[in-house]
C-alpha cells in the first residue's frame, strides 16, 4: 500500500514533533546577555535567539534528533525549525543554526 503524503500535512506533522520536543521550555532572561532571548528546559540552554541578528540557536542533541526523526539535511531542519520558531516564538523572521555553542553546562548561569 501506498501512502501520499502532502508537503501541508508534513509539516504539521514536523511541526507537532517540534513541539512536543520543546513542550516543557521556558524562557529566561539574563541581565548579562540583554541582546539574546533564552529558553530552558530541564534546566538547559535549549534554544537561543539573537535579537539583532535573528539567529536562533538550537541545542545540537535536539537538531540531531529533528534530522534522524525526519531524515532531514542540515539545510531541511535549519528551515524546518525557522518556520517553527517564527510561529511558535512569536520573533519575526529567523534562522536557525545547530547550537554548538548550547554545549551542557556553558549557559548554566542563565
Amino acid at each position: 500500500m501506498k501512502y501520499i503524503i502532502t508537503e501541508n500535512s508534513l509539516r504539521r506533522v514536523q511541526f507537532k514533533y517540534l513541539d512536543y520536543l520543546f513542550e516543557d521550555m521556558y524562557e529566561v532572561e539574563s541581565k548579562n546577555y540583554p541582546d539574546s532571548r533564552f529558553w530552558k528546559k530541564d534546566d538547559e540552554v535549549v534554544l537561543e535567539l539573537h535579537k539583532w541578528s535573528g539567529n536562533l540557536y538550537v541545542s545540537y542533541s535536539i537538531w540531531g534528533d529533528i534530522s534522524s526523526m525526519f531524515s532531514l539535511y542540515y539545510d531541511e531542519v535549519q528551515q524546518l525549525i525557522g518556520k517553527w520558531a517564527e510561529q511558535r516564538l512569536e520573533s519575526g523572521e529567523v534562522t536557525a543554526n545547530s547550537g554548538t555553542s548550547l554545549t551542557k553546562g556553558r549557559w548554566r548561569h542563565i
